[in-house]
């Protein structure tokens, strides 16, 4: 049996990618009262590997105990987050970690395929 990666703590944020963000943030605030900041971001603030030209995306990032969680809706543009709505629809797409040390972490991450 493999060694679990020893380097990585509570996550920082879910990261869930949701068609519709208010609706989303909505059922979160509802079960969980989770209080959302809801901001923008696009090709002239924020760069994603193979996003088109042009893209526009429409965040909520709330609170969740130690946690947090961020809410990504696509509203234009290819990125990474629209292929994955349009090929899985929406879901958990990432969990971010705070680290300290990163290239060892990326090594042991790496040795376990990651």
């Amino acid at each position: 049996m493999k060694k679990g990666i020893s380097l990585l703590s509570c996550p920082h944020h879910i990261g869930v990618v949701v068609p519709d963000l208010n609706a989303a943030m909505n059922a979160y605030i509802s079960a969980l009262g989770i209080k959302f900041s809801v901001f923008e971001v696009d090709e002239t603030n924020s760069v994603f590997s193979g996003s088109s030209d042009a893209f526009r995306l429409r965040i909520g990032f709330g609170t969740l105990g130690p946690s947090a969680m961020e809410l990504i809706q696509p509203v234009s543009g290819e990125t990474i987050h629209s292929r994955f709505l349009s090929e899985r629809g929406g879901g958990i797409h990432h969990l971010g970690f705070l680290v300290s040390g990163f290239s060892k972490v990326k090594k042991q991450l790496e040795h376990f395929s990651y």
